[in-house]
């Protein structure tokens, strides 16, 4: 999992699962943003080498794609997952999106609609596109009302001059 995140912590292990963070040049605090970017491609390719995962699954075009279109080679699969219909963003050749999109060795939608209003404005990526319907079938008796039980916490948050989360 990459998340953006900040040079503390760069890299970690949560059981299961290398977590590395990758810096938003965009919130380089008195740094250099190309440092920043410097840095991410640099947390990413080490990311990318070290985990050699069997697909990348993106779910949305955000600024740490731009560390996987940098990463090199050899470039894991990429599976692009269009969830909205707001998509002409992605048809744009010259924006993050719109080369992660064409670049990504397959995309799915969540509709037909959606897939064919992209395929309508960069019609390249229709060989490699197709849907995959969201959801669960309805189900066979109506929905019964939720037991009425205490609430119970489950989080608590402490005042900011305590520092903490519980």
């Amino acid at each position: 999992e990459w998340e953006a995140g900040t040079d503390e912590d760069a890299e970690e292990y949560v059981p299961g699962v290398p977590l590395v963070r990758l810096p938003r040049p965009e919130a380089a605090a008195g740094g250099s943003p190309l440092a920043a970017l410097g840095e991410g491609m640099r947390r990413g390719a080490r990311g990318l080498a070290g985990f050699r995962p069997d697909v990348v699954h993106v779910c949305k075009a955000c600024p740490s794609l731009f560390y996987l279109l940098r990463a090199g080679s050899p470039r894991p699969p990429v599976l692009f997952n269009l969830h909205g219909a707001h998509v002409a963003p992605l048809a744009d050749p010259h924006t993050l999106g719109g080369q992660v999109v064409r670049s990504a060795d397959w995309i799915v939608a969540c509709s037909r609609a959606t897939l064919e209003h992209l395929c309508d404005l960069a019609p390249e990526i229709r060989p490699r596109a197709s849907v995959v319907y969201n959801g669960v079938p309805a189900p066979d008796a109506p929905p019964r009302a939720p037991p009425v039980a205490a609430p119970r916490p489950v989080c608590r948050v402490r005042p900011p001059q305590a520092d903490g989360l519980d």
